[in-house]
Protein backbone atom coordinates (compact mmCIF):
# COMPACT_ATOMS: atom_id res chain seq x y z
CA UNK A 1 0.00 0.00 0.00
CA UNK A 2 1.43 3.36 -0.99
CA UNK A 3 1.93 6.13 1.50
CA UNK A 4 -0.66 8.92 1.58
CA UNK A 5 0.55 12.01 -0.30
CA UNK A 6 1.97 14.86 1.73
CA UNK A 7 0.61 18.40 1.44
CA UNK A 8 2.24 21.45 3.01
CA UNK A 9 0.38 23.61 5.52
CA UNK A 10 1.61 27.01 6.72
CA UNK A 11 -0.12 27.74 10.02
CA UNK A 12 -0.85 31.47 10.02
CA UNK A 13 -4.16 31.74 11.87
CA UNK A 14 -2.91 32.84 15.27
CA UNK A 15 -3.92 36.11 16.84
CA UNK A 16 -0.28 37.27 17.36
CA UNK A 17 -1.28 38.89 20.65
CA UNK A 18 2.26 38.82 22.11
CA UNK A 19 3.74 40.23 18.89
CA UNK A 20 1.16 43.01 18.70
CA UNK A 21 0.69 42.59 14.93
CA UNK A 22 0.15 39.81 12.43
CA UNK A 23 3.25 37.58 12.39
CA UNK A 24 2.85 36.41 8.82
CA UNK A 25 3.24 39.95 7.50
CA UNK A 26 6.45 40.60 9.44
CA UNK A 27 9.52 41.02 7.22
CA UNK A 28 12.22 38.37 7.45
CA UNK A 29 15.23 38.67 5.17
CA UNK A 30 13.29 41.00 2.92
CA UNK A 31 10.05 39.03 2.55
CA UNK A 32 6.97 38.54 4.74
CA UNK A 33 7.23 35.48 6.98
CA UNK A 34 4.23 33.84 5.30
CA UNK A 35 5.96 34.06 1.90
CA UNK A 36 9.18 32.71 3.37
CA UNK A 37 7.40 29.65 4.77
CA UNK A 38 5.46 28.99 1.55
CA UNK A 39 8.71 29.23 -0.45
CA UNK A 40 10.42 26.88 2.00
CA UNK A 41 7.68 24.24 1.78
CA UNK A 42 7.59 24.58 -2.02
CA UNK A 43 11.12 23.11 -2.07
CA UNK A 44 9.91 19.80 -0.59
CA UNK A 45 6.19 19.36 -1.44
CA UNK A 46 4.12 20.33 -4.44
CA UNK A 47 0.84 21.37 -2.80
CA UNK A 48 0.88 24.08 -0.11
CA UNK A 49 -2.03 25.73 1.66
CA UNK A 50 -1.94 28.69 4.03
CA UNK A 51 -4.13 28.14 7.06
CA UNK A 52 -5.61 31.43 8.28
CA UNK A 53 -8.69 33.10 9.73
CA UNK A 54 -11.25 34.72 7.40
CA UNK A 55 -10.17 38.21 8.49
CA UNK A 56 -6.64 37.43 7.23
CA UNK A 57 -7.84 36.40 3.78
CA UNK A 58 -6.99 39.65 1.96
CA UNK A 59 -3.60 39.85 3.68
CA UNK A 60 -2.49 36.32 2.71
CA UNK A 61 -4.19 35.79 -0.67
CA UNK A 62 -1.15 37.10 -2.65
CA UNK A 63 1.08 34.35 -1.17
CA UNK A 64 -0.80 31.23 -2.16
CA UNK A 65 -3.88 29.09 -1.83
CA UNK A 66 -5.74 29.72 1.42
CA UNK A 67 -7.47 27.29 3.75
CA UNK A 68 -9.73 29.31 6.00
CA UNK A 69 -10.19 27.94 9.51
CA UNK A 70 -13.64 26.39 9.67
CA UNK A 71 -13.43 25.91 13.42
CA UNK A 72 -13.29 28.38 16.30
CA UNK A 73 -9.72 29.39 17.05
CA UNK A 74 -8.15 27.13 19.64
CA UNK A 75 -4.53 27.38 18.61
CA UNK A 76 -2.82 25.29 15.94
CA UNK A 77 -5.25 22.41 16.35
CA UNK A 78 -7.92 24.50 14.60
CA UNK A 79 -5.79 24.81 11.47
CA UNK A 80 -4.60 21.21 11.40
CA UNK A 81 -8.08 19.80 11.96
CA UNK A 82 -9.47 22.08 9.23
CA UNK A 83 -6.74 20.74 6.91
CA UNK A 84 -7.76 17.15 7.63
CA UNK A 85 -11.40 18.02 7.02
CA UNK A 86 -10.31 19.45 3.65
CA UNK A 87 -8.16 16.41 2.66
CA UNK A 88 -8.64 13.57 5.17
CA UNK A 89 -6.65 10.97 3.23
CA UNK A 90 -3.51 13.09 2.90
CA UNK A 91 -0.68 13.67 5.34
CA UNK A 92 0.18 17.27 6.26
CA UNK A 93 3.68 18.70 6.59
CA UNK A 94 2.89 21.50 9.02
CA UNK A 95 5.06 24.59 9.35
CA UNK A 96 4.09 27.51 11.58
CA UNK A 97 4.55 31.00 10.18
CA UNK A 98 6.59 32.00 13.25
CA UNK A 99 9.43 29.46 12.83
CA UNK A 100 11.71 31.51 10.53
CA UNK A 101 14.89 29.57 11.20
CA UNK A 102 13.52 26.28 9.89
CA UNK A 103 15.40 25.16 6.78
CA UNK A 104 15.08 22.80 3.83
CA UNK A 105 17.54 20.31 5.33
CA UNK A 106 15.28 19.76 8.35
CA UNK A 107 12.12 19.52 6.26
CA UNK A 108 13.81 16.90 4.06
CA UNK A 109 14.86 15.00 7.18
CA UNK A 110 11.23 14.96 8.34
CA UNK A 111 10.14 13.54 4.98
CA UNK A 112 12.95 10.94 4.96
CA UNK A 113 12.10 9.87 8.53
CA UNK A 114 8.36 9.78 7.89
CA UNK A 115 6.60 6.72 9.27
CA UNK A 116 3.01 6.47 8.12
CA UNK A 117 2.37 3.80 10.76
CA UNK A 118 2.63 6.43 13.49
CA UNK A 119 0.38 9.42 14.19
CA UNK A 120 3.07 11.94 13.30
CA UNK A 121 6.75 12.46 12.59
CA UNK A 122 8.02 15.36 14.68
CA UNK A 123 11.14 16.88 16.15
CA UNK A 124 12.04 16.31 19.76
CA UNK A 125 13.84 19.08 21.60
CA UNK A 126 17.25 17.64 22.55
CA UNK A 127 17.46 19.76 25.71
CA UNK A 128 14.01 19.33 27.25
CA UNK A 129 13.07 16.13 25.32
CA UNK A 130 9.63 17.63 24.69
CA UNK A 131 7.91 16.75 21.45
CA UNK A 132 7.43 19.63 19.04
CA UNK A 133 3.99 19.22 17.45
CA UNK A 134 4.57 21.87 14.80
CA UNK A 135 7.09 21.59 11.99
CA UNK A 136 6.12 17.95 11.59
CA UNK A 137 4.18 15.53 9.45
CA UNK A 138 0.72 14.58 10.70
CA UNK A 139 -0.63 11.36 9.18
CA UNK A 140 -4.29 10.75 8.25
CA UNK A 141 -4.65 8.42 11.24
CA UNK A 142 -4.30 11.53 13.44
CA UNK A 143 -7.63 12.96 12.25
CA UNK A 144 -9.90 10.86 14.53
CA UNK A 145 -7.60 11.59 17.48
CA UNK A 146 -7.72 15.32 16.78
CA UNK A 147 -11.49 15.19 16.34
CA UNK A 148 -11.96 13.32 19.60
CA UNK A 149 -9.69 15.74 21.49
CA UNK A 150 -11.53 18.69 19.94
CA UNK A 151 -14.90 17.34 21.04
CA UNK A 152 -13.55 16.99 24.60
CA UNK A 153 -12.13 20.54 24.41
CA UNK A 154 -8.57 19.25 24.79
CA UNK A 155 -6.62 21.42 22.39
CA UNK A 156 -3.05 20.39 23.21
CA UNK A 157 -1.30 18.85 20.21
CA UNK A 158 1.63 17.84 22.40
CA UNK A 159 -0.69 15.84 24.66
CA UNK A 160 -1.95 13.90 21.64
CA UNK A 161 1.61 13.13 20.57
CA UNK A 162 2.62 12.07 24.07
CA UNK A 163 -0.21 9.55 24.32
CA UNK A 164 0.16 7.92 20.88
CA UNK A 165 2.87 6.31 18.80
CA UNK A 166 4.97 8.94 17.02
CA UNK A 167 8.23 9.02 15.11
CA UNK A 168 10.73 11.48 16.53
CA UNK A 169 14.04 12.92 15.44
CA UNK A 170 16.42 15.43 16.92
CA UNK A 171 17.24 18.53 14.90
CA UNK A 172 20.83 18.99 13.74
CA UNK A 173 20.58 22.53 15.05
CA UNK A 174 18.09 23.29 17.81
CA UNK A 175 17.69 26.92 16.67
CA UNK A 176 15.38 25.74 13.86
CA UNK A 177 12.73 25.20 16.54
CA UNK A 178 12.96 28.76 17.88
CA UNK A 179 9.87 30.78 17.12
CA UNK A 180 9.28 34.50 17.13
CA UNK A 181 6.54 35.56 19.53
CA UNK A 182 7.50 39.06 20.65
CA UNK A 183 9.02 42.09 18.93
CA UNK A 184 12.33 41.50 20.73
CA UNK A 185 12.58 38.07 19.01
CA UNK A 186 12.97 39.79 15.64
CA UNK A 187 16.42 40.62 14.30
CA UNK A 188 17.35 44.25 13.83
CA UNK A 189 16.51 44.98 10.24
CA UNK A 190 18.11 48.26 9.35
Amino acid sequence: MSAPPVRGLVLSGGSSSRMGRDKGSLPWEGVPLVQRQVDLLRQVVSTILISCRSEQEDLYRPYGELLLDELPSHGPMSGILTAFQFAPKDAWLVLPVDLPLMDVLHLKRLLQSRNQETVATVFQDPDSLTLQPLAGIWEPKAMPLLTQAWEKQHYSLRRILESHKVTTLFPNDNTVLKNVNRPEDLPNQS
